[in-house]
């Protein structure tokens, strides 16, 4: 049976996303029938405008797994690895940010965003049970960082 998880912040980020189509549509008409701060105007017409791709990569993103495979969905594009045929399991950090990159026997690869999705404290044991089942090198920054699981997607940089 394969699990889904969304992103932590999808609902804040698709709630201003939301309005940024709002906000570029009474821009644009205000714009259109005024002459005077029309620079102030164009500025909320680009925010609103810039809102829009945030808001659907959120609604749109997703981790689904099950006890074969791990896989990140944006829409129609997938990208996944098998878990039973895991090869490595290495961590990358720059900054406040880091992903873990999974490799499979079949040459796949896979990025997934530590603090990202929620529900980590299913998927990130699966991960690590399966790479010790299949024998896979576990980079020990990663392994720290995905023995730290709360469920709130917030992640653990090491």
């Amino acid at each position: 049976m394969t699990q889904t998880a969304r992103p932590h912040s999808y609902v804040l980020v698709a709630i201003f996303g939301g309005f940024g189509p709002v906000i570029a549509v009474v821009s644009l008409i205000y714009l259109l029938h005024s002459s005077g701060e029309a620079w102030a105007w164009c500025v909320l017409l680009i925010f609103g405008l810039s809102l829009i791709p945030a808001a659907l990569y959120s609604l749109l993103v997703r981790l689904e797994w099950s006890s074969s495979h791990i896989a990140v969905t944006v829409g129609r594009w997938r990208r996944e690895v098998s878990l039973t045929g895991l090869t490595s399991v290495d961590y990358e950090s720059s900054g406040r940010s880091a992903k873990y990159l999974l490799a499979d026997a079949a040459g796949r690869r896979l990025a997934i965003q530590v603090t990202l999705f929620l529900r980590d404290d299913e998927w990130k044991p699966l991960i690590l049970e399966t790479a010790r089942l299949s024998g896979a090198k576990v980079e020990p920054r990663a392994k720290v960082s995905l023995e730290h699981a709360d469920g709130t997607g917030r992640g653990f940089l090491a």
